[in-house]
């Protein structure tokens, strides 16, 4: 008999900690962190749905409720994402499939549409997801293999980007992990310049104090910086798991790029990561092909394989979402005039 659960703690629930501990290809989002920090963010939510055959479980789907925009714009704004997907065999099509129907039963009153992120290239997400009304975008990434060593990484990198690492260090760039008791601030202050001339919505504070709290002692939330003249003028925030890093959120100041920090921080942070034994460095998305996209430009060439991962989406609520896209578009202008 198969049955799907939700959960929205698992920290008493040791046959899930079991599973999520020992399945190699669970991510970081897809783990009991990840749904404790979108438990504890406000304007989200997080629930594991659980799928079990016999009481044995065989699959695990971690979704998170978003809305950047105000509890008064709770109905038109909520959004769901699935970073990763379901985690379950590829030859268990039974389980997947009660993952993504239970999860669809439970979601459409709640969120507007739901995205679904995948982290690897299958053929299998394909068929599940598009077999149960997702569409699916064309989505690149790129993933760098750590294990074949720093000397082997260098010479991947084309010779442009070797060249504004150098210039970088050249300019009087440097780079360290940060320190997080009294550059926190200074760390999400960069972020929030970035997003802010993107007109993109970010996280606030509390959510990354909470990711740190969550997840910094045990090393999984790490935050680097480039610094100019003892100034925080570049960050890289990046989630260490089962072996991968990823970038998870990262940018410059401006008036600083032409001395090349992202540049530096960037090959340092996979420095960091090839001398701690972690085996991929995951650039956390580059758009989609076809499309002018700068940052894919910069991420290409650190040399890493182009993975075409893709993105799938479904629609609970068209004539909500209609109205949505138009109120961020309002919104992103309001931002503009700021």
């Amino acid at each position: 008999m198969i049955s799907v659960e939700i959960y929205r703690d698992v920290a008493e629930q040791p046959d899930i900690l079991e599973y999520m501990n020992n399945h190699d290809s669970l991510s970081v989002f897809q783990s009991r962190f990840y749904l404790d920090l979108c438990q504890r963010t406000e304007g989200q939510e997080g629930m594991l749905l659980v799928c079990r055959k016999d009481k044995e479980i065989t699959g695990l789907l971690l979704a998170q409720l978003q809305n950047n925009f105000g509890k008064s714009l709770r109905k038109l704004a909520s959004r769901a994402l699935v970073i990763g997907g379901p985690v379950a065999s590829s030859e268990d099509a039974e389980s997947g499939n009660a993952l993504i129907k239970s999860y669809i039963e439970f979601i459409k009153d709640k969120a507007v549409y739901t995205q679904i992120r995948c982290l690897f290239q299958n053929s299998y997400a394909d068929k599940l997801f598009e077999g149960n009304g997702y569409t699916r975008n064309d989505h690149l990434n790129y993933v760098i293999d750590l294990k074949k060593g720093e000397e082997e990484c260098w010479k991947k990198l084309h010779s442009k980007r070797r060249n504004e690492v150098r210039k970088a260090v050249k300019e009087g760039i440097t780079f360290s992990e940060i320190d997080y008791k009294n550059e926190s601030v200074d760390a999400y202050n960069v972020l929030k310049k970035i997003y802010g001339r993107a007109k993109l919505p970010l996280p606030g504070y509390e959510y990354f104090s909470t990711a740190l709290e969550i997840m910094g002692n045990d090393g999984i939330f790490r935050i680097f910086g480039g610094y100019y003249e003892g100034k925080l003028v570049g960050v890289m925030y990046v989630l260490c798991f089962k072996g991968i890093v990823y970038d998870w959120y990262a940018g410059s100041y401006d008036e600083y790029l032409k001395k090349c920090p992202n540049d530096l921080i960037t090959w340092e942070v996979i420095k960091w990561s090839i001398l701690n034994n972690y085996s991929v460095f995951d650039f956390g998305g580059a758009g989609s092909p076809g499309k002018e996209y700068g940052v894919r430009d910069f991420k290409k060439k650190f040399g890493g394989d182009e993975l075409n991962t893709g993105r799938y989406e479904i629609i609970h609520k068209p004539s909500v979402m209609k109205i949505s896209k138009a109120g961020f578009r309002i919104w992103q202008k309001i931002q503009k005039v700021k």
